[in-house]
């Protein structure tokens, strides 16, 4: 590709998304050369054939706009020649790319051989935050001009003008940050890693105060706390309904140990009332610890605040706490770009951490809707502080120890109801200095706590665990050998159990199995259920064993979960009237 290098950006639009049945309807393309959007081309075509009606719904295309178009093959010379000598875009490429080679062999064109860029690629990789990739969805969040979705000449224009976007966005990054997404691409689609090379070419490595360079790789530097003053005497604006929350919190404050329930309509904005009637009394020493039923509700709690420190000289500090599991361990994750086993969705979540890491003060995977199902990203996700290397290059950029020491010199912070369920039974707490603490939506909360009593035994997500921990074992020494035969007679175990209850209730499935009573029981299967209990002690000690010679959070969290199933599995067998799921 060379610096002048003029780009084709494709749409097309056809009968079927299958190459071999279906027929092109409408193409579109927009020229783009020095990063500008220098002409365009489009036409219907006729497909000789109708136009289903679920295409018509979705293109508005109708067979009466086609039914004078050229056909293909009278127009495919012209269309073909223009796209000569210049680079292929469009989103999803190898889709539009595939198909328009097929109908040209199918009407005996040469096919292109042209470099081909993917704008769904550079996308979803240097816009890592946002919900949808579609194009519709796009247009929308930039504020392009989409005239006419789904329809070739529209959708041409605007992904031109993303393209633009994305190359703008790319030129403007580190050096460092791109280096290391090319070194993460190759398996980018076609010729998007070359586009990526070109950029580099362009740019020249400078220093920016934005970010702080750690292990070849940058991040955002943090903000400075902001600062906070006392002597406003403007008061927050307030409703005739919040005031009556207020008065009625007010006079119960000075009653240590006083617990009470306000009901208050959906739009009274409760939030700000019970925020002004503690105001006086929290501080970082006695903090107001905010409970709501979702992550959601969190943030929508947080952009309160935001609002009434913007009409108030004093400051609220507040942290928006979740689950350690929810942000990233930058440990693990540098450690993890040098790894060659990694598949094509690992190598995209990679190079979209890149980006984002330019992006987020928080380390929040949330942020990037990271799957959390994911194996890789549960091998990056953060197991705790007590996990750290206190002398690695990486410590004081811990997105976890930050957050921790932001909340520290927080007077709110917000959580949701799954968090208090789990601080409630943690030995070591996480939140200290907490005095005074507000459970809103708390009709949700009794709920949830009843679901967070209830077990719920898998096989599949035990066999699951025991495959990613075997990934991480390489049987080297001797416990690793005794892991592996106790773990593996004991699936054995538990699938000759599942088996006998099969063929007992010939309706059941490995998913869901009914056990309803011991009286039931054939003798099959209760020889099963005493292997598997008297081998309970054995996988437990095996499991203990090797919890103690390992200092890595990820796999000491799979372990554990392996012990939590065999525990559970211990109280089922040996209690009656016992679901397994």
């Amino acid at each position: 590709m060379k610096n002048e290098q003029i780009y084709s950006v494709v749409d097309l639009e056809m009968t079927s998304t299958s190459p071999k049945k279906g027929k092109i309807i409408q193409f579109g393309v927009a020229f783009v050369n020095n990063n500008q959007i220098i002409g365009t081309y489009a036409s219907n075509v006729n497909p000789k054939e109708e136009i289903p009606k679920s295409v018509e719904n979705l293109t508005k295309i109708t067979n009466e706009d086609v039914k004078y178009a050229p056909f293909f093959e009278e127009i495919a010379g012209e269309f073909v020649a223009k796209l000569q000598n210049t680079v292929f875009v469009a989103h999803d490429a190898n889709t539009d790319y595939t198909f328009l080679n097929q109908k040209l062999k199918e009407n005996g064109f040469e096919e292109l051989d042209i470099p081909v860029i993917d704008t769904l690629e550079l996308m979803q990789i240097f816009y890592p935050k946002l919900d949808s990739y579609k194009l519709v969805d796009l247009a929308k969040n930039f504020n392009i001009y989409h005239d006419k979705p789904h329809q070739a000449d529209s959708d041409a224009y605007v992904t031109a003008e993303l393209f633009i976007k994305v190359t703008n966005k790319i030129l403007s990054l580190p050096v460092e940050t791109l280096d290391q997404i090319i070194k993460c691409g190759s398996m980018l689609t076609l010729q998007t890693r070359q586009y990526l090379r070109v950029l580099r070419k362009k740019m020249e490595k400078k220093e920016n105060s934005k970010f702080v360079s750690c292990h070849h790789i940058n991040l955002l530097k943090d903000k400075n706390v902001e600062n906070k003053y006392y002597a406003s005497k403007e008061e927050v604006s307030l409703r005739c309904e919040q005031k009556k929350i207020i008065e009625v919190m007010k006079n119960d404050l000075n009653n240590e140990g006083k617990y009470y329930a306000i009901e208050a309509p959906t739009g009274v904005g409760k939030t700000r009332a019970y925020i002004k009637a503690l105001s006086n009394k929290i501080s970082k020493y006695h903090k107001l610890v905010i409970s709501t039923s979702s992550i959601i509700l969190q943030n929508q709690i947080a952009e309160e605040i935001k609002k009434i420190n913007e009409e108030s000289d004093f400051k609220f500090n507040y942290t928006i706490l979740k689950s350690q599991t929810h942000y990233l361990d930058l440990d693990k994750f540098i450690k993890t770009l040098n790894s060659k086993n990694l598949g094509p969705h690992d190598k995209l979540c990679q190079m979209k951490i890149l980006v984002w890491l330019l992006e987020t003060q928080t380390g929040d995977l949330d942020e990037i809707n990271a799957n959390y199902n994911m194996p890789y990203v549960q091998k990056i996700r953060h197991h705790g502080l007590k996990y750290l290397n206190k002398k690695a290059k990486t410590y004081k950029y811990d997105f976890l120890r930050k957050l921790y020491q932001k909340m520290d010199n927080s007077e709110i912070i917000i959580i949701n109801h799954a968090f208090l369920i789990t601080e409630k039974y943690r030995l070591n707490k996480v939140i200290k200095h907490s005095k005074y603490l507000v459970i809103d939506e708390a009709h949700k909360f009794s709920e949830l706590f009843q679901k967070s009593a209830d077990v719920h035994l898998s096989f599949n997500n035990l066999k699951r665990k025991i495959r990613l921990v075997r990934k991480e074992f390489k049987l080297i020494n001797k416990e690793d050998f005794k892991f592996e035969l106790n773990v593996t007679r004991y699936v054995e175990l538990i699938q000759k159990y599942i088996n006998t209850i099969l063929i007992k209730y010939e309706n059941g499935n490995e998913e869901q199995i009914i056990v309803p009573s011991f009286k039931n029981m054939t003798s099959m299967e209760n020889n099963y259920r005493e292997e598997i209990k008297n081998y309970t002690d054995e996988i437990t000690n095996c499991l203990q064993n090797k919890i103690k010679h390992i200092n890595d959070g990820y796999i000491i969290k799979l372990l554990k979960d392996i012990q939590m199933f065999v525990d559970n599995m211990y109280i089922f067998l040996t209690s009656k009237f016992r679901n397994i799921y």
